[in-house]
Order: structure tokens, then sequence, then C-alpha cells
């Protein structure tokens, strides 16, 4: 990997991956307060520190339109190397807005 990554770039990858997959699988919409909640408690952090640090923010965004975004979801077929929902976070990543512009709105 690099010295460029740290144990916080795979713990923030996987904390955004269960995230991204909870909202895709869920039926009805979900709130910030439940997605951090379930994704802490496998961190074992805060759902404070868990949002705060470790969820990407793209995947907030998704809150307000969820259920319309969930309508139109195909993830793609896993690979040898990546899930479902990983492929679909990269997907969903690619053409999400640059994180400056979701924190400044």
């Amino acid at each position: 990997m690099g010295k460029d990554f740290t144990a916080k770039n795979f713990r923030t990858w996987h904390a955004s991956v269960m995230a991204f997959a909870l909202l895709a699988g869920a039926k009805d919409d979900l709130t910030i307060k439940a997605v951090t909640q379930q994704v802490s408690e496998k961190l074992g952090n805060t759902p404070a520190i868990t949002r705060k640090s470790y969820i990407h923010p793209a995947v907030f965004d998704l809150m307000d339109r969820q259920g319309e975004w969930r309508e139109g979801l195909i993830l793609p077929r896993s690979t040898k190397w990546l899930t479902r929902e990983e492929r679909g976070l990269i997907a969903f990543l690619e053409k999400a807005p640059p994180v400056a512009d979701l924190l400044a709105a």
C-alpha cells in the first residue's frame, strides 16, 4: 500500500462501506443516527467519532434522497478482491462531489 496509508485509512474505508451497505440494503429510510450507531458498534467507537472521522461525507449526502437512490441502485458483481458493496461505493464516490464541496454545504 505504501507509506501514505495508515490503519485509519482502512477503518475509514470499512466504515464507509458498512454505511453504504446499510443504506443500500434498507427497506425504509435510515437516519444518520441509526447508521452511525450501527457502524460505531462494529468499529468500537462512539457514534460522534464515527460520523466525524470514519464515514465518507458523500454517504451522509445520500440521506436526504436515499429512497430514490436505492430504487435506481444496481450493485456491481463482486470480484475476487472486492464485495458488491465495495465496488458500489467506489462507483458512487467516483461520481460524488468533492469532499470540500460536501463539507461547505
